[in-house]
């Protein structure tokens, strides 16, 4: 048919759903119907749900459908460009196409949204695993070395117990208790010894780790431990007594004084030989029949013979001997070389220092008095012969830290057999350095180090253990002044 195109429209018309458009004829002034109007759908003429959805094991479809007056065509809709709903958790990109219907042409690729299928039981976002903590050790009483429990005999000194850490034990300080207390003993008795050690490193502290009994027993008085005097008087018909004191530190039992075996005290002149007993008081037991020496009572008008304090005997130490007489007014004289005395000899002003063994002779002399006896008194000074140490309680230290001589103990061994704890005047020292207690730092490189200690020209050793610190256990953050640094500054470890 002969399509006639018009310039003007009069009128549109919709019969049927059909849209008619009348238009003037601008020749004939008539009206003429001219080819059906035709609409293109679009995305905003549907209703579009369903977008989001739970998975459920079944295919899953968005609903769309035309709001009203709108295209009523058939629709496709595609999920990723695929007709076939999906089933599984994702996302998918939904198309839809519209087929031609009434005066609406048909429209393809549509889109409609994301449709989103969830998980029905989304699992929960877990935790990062924390941290494990530090594997650390307890120490047990395996891990030291324990000495100095004893038995000891009392004498006045105190007794430490040396505890220290086994070769890759712990490093902890460690403090020592006696009986609950940090003051190590003096006096006999029984010491329960427990330690604390403090943290270090993968180690963790520790309270009351049992390191046994130190034992300490009561001394035995010795003659050598009392003052003796007014061993020789002058007859003057009354009783004459010895006079026996003990010395400082000693035993303060009650003394009974025997003349010849007998409690009283002689009046006539003659020599009579003296012992005494000591009863057991503190730290010292009981001692029977201690010799005193001889007492002399001399006859009327003559001096009597000089005594000396202390008395002949062995020592280990220097001697300061104080010579005597119950004669008034009398002077004394005396030689050191074993010859007989004589008012030429040595006059005697103050006590004299006897160092090495040496024989005493001595006279005291009176105008208008018969010259005394002689008094002869041996000393033996016994020398020294070596040093020994037990301790100290800290034998391992990291660089850096201060050396402690806590539980040192020195004994010394004289050439009589003796041995006496040296409680001062001894010297310590590192690399023929002077090594001071609580005020030397380690400084050395790691490695077994040796520890000289001197007293009177005798020496010995004992070892200490320097290690580096390690950086995953021996460095401590303390409280530093400043808590935030700028990006490539210094961070102080020292404060």
């Amino acid at each position: 048919m002969k399509r006639i195109i018009f310039k003007f429209i009069k009128k549109l018309v919709f019969i049927g759903g059909l849209a008619l458009v009348f238009a003037a004829c601008p020749n004939t002034g008539t009206d003429v119907i001219t080819d059906p109007v035709t609409i293109t759908p679009t995305a905003d003429d549907f209703e579009i749900s369903g977008l989001s959805q739970t998975y459920n094991g079944d295919p899953i479809t968005v609903s769309i459908t035309p709001k009203a007056g709108k295209s009523g065509g058939a629709i496709t809709i595609l999920y990723n460009g695929s007709e076939t709903a999906p089933v599984e958790v994702g996302d998918y990109t939904v198309t839809f196409n519209v087929a031609a219907s009434g005066n609406y042409n048909a429209a393809n690729g549509l889109s409609a949204g994301t449709l989103e299928i969830k998980p029905s039981d989304p699992e929960p976002e877990l935790e990062p695993d924390p941290e494990p903590d530090p594997v650390t050790i307890t120490p047990v009483i395996d891990d030291f070395d324990i000495s100095g429990l004893g038995p000891f005999t009392y004498n006045g000194s105190q007794r430490t117990v040396s505890i220290t850490s086994k070769a890759g034990k712990s490093g902890g300080a460690i403090t020592v208790l006696y009986n609950s207390s940090t003051t190590a003993p003096t006096d006999a008795g029984n010491y329960t010894i427990t330690f604390n050690i403090a943290a270090s490193g993968n180690y963790d502290a520790v309270n009351g780790l049992s390191a046994g009994t130190l034992v300490i027993n009561t001394a035995t008085p010795v003659a050598a431990d009392f003052d003796i005097t007014d061993l020789s008087q002058t007859y003057d018909g009354s009783q004459l007594t010895v006079s026996i004191t003990p010395r400082a530190g000693k035993s303060g039992g009650a003394i009974t004084i025997l003349y010849d075996g007998s409690t009283t005290a002689p009046t006539a002149v003659g020599t009579y030989t003296v012992t005494f007993n000591v009863a057991a008081t503190g730290n010292y037991t009981a001692a029977n029949g201690l010799s005193a020496g001889t007492l002399e009572i001399v006859p009327e008008g003559q001096v009597a013979t000089p005594g000396a304090n202390p008395m002949g005997g062995d020592y280990i130490v220097k001697q300061n001997v104080v010579l005597t007489t119950t004669t008034d007014a009398a002077s004394i004289y005396y030689t050191l070389d074993g010859s007989a005395p004589t008012t030429e000899s040595a006059l005697y002003t103050a006590p004299i220092e006897i160092s090495a063994t040496t024989t005493l002779n001595a006279i005291a002399v009176k105008q208008g008095m018969t010259e005394s006896n002689v008094l002869t008194e041996v000393y033996n000074i016994h020398s020294i012969e070596s040093i020994t140490v037990n301790g100290p309680n800290k034998t391992e230290y990291i660089r850096g830290e201060t050396f402690t001589s806590a539980g040192l103990e020195v004994t010394a061994h004289y050439t009589n057999g003796s041995a006496v704890p040296v409680v001062s005047g001894y010297s310590l020292s590192w690399n023929s350095q002077p090594l001071a207690n609580g005020n030397t730092t380690i400084t050395a490189a790691e490695g077994i180090k040796t520890v000289t200690v001197s007293y009177e020209g005798k020496t010995t050793s004992f070892t200490i253990t320097v290690r580096l610190p390690d950086p995953n256990t021996d460095i401590e953050i303390g409280n530093p002044s400043v808590k935030f640094y700028l990006d490539g500054s210094n961070i102080p470890l020292t404060e």
